[in-house]
């Protein structure tokens, strides 16, 4: 049975949003994910302070490096919850057996982690960038 491109992105959509759906039944996460950084950034700076001075751009670098491998950490192991809530619930093995590509699943799921993981980090972002360069900065 071949699927139509048309039939691929109607797939990939429902995929998309049964993973938006997923992730909406955990807001606390969402949360944890912009103000996590925050303690983990704002605690080493706190460390380094007896040490160097801590400017305002070191702590935006340390920040964003600290955001940005939070971010990679929590996709990893978001893929790794899908499969096993999948394998958990039974619905894996008729994901592979279904004639939709596990490709286009793995996609979607993706796709939309990067959409998350974009949107966390530009919203915790924002406020930092605000402090530091101010609204016009910010928006350039």
């Amino acid at each position: 049975m071949r699927v139509s491109k048309m039939g691929k992105i109607g797939v990939l959509l429902a995929v998309m949003a049964n993973e938006l759906k997923i992730i909406s039944r955990e807001p606390g996460g969402l949360a944890l994910l912009v103000i996590l950084p925050y303690f983990i950034a704002g605690s080493m700076a706190f460390i380094a302070s007896f040490f160097v001075k801590v400017t305002s751009s070191v702590f935006i670098r340390q920040f964003i490096g600290f955001e940005v491998l939070m971010l990679s950490m929590i996709m990893v192991q978001t893929g790794s919850r899908f499969l096993w809530e999948e394998r958990r619930g039974g619905r894996l093995e008729f994901l592979l057996a279904s004639p939709t590509s596990m490709y286009l699943i793995l996609l979607g799921t993706s796709l939309v982690m990067i959409i998350v993981n974009i949107g966390a980090f530009t919203i915790a972002s924002l406020p930092l960038f605000y402090m530091e360069y101010g609204l016009i900065g910010a928006l350039g």
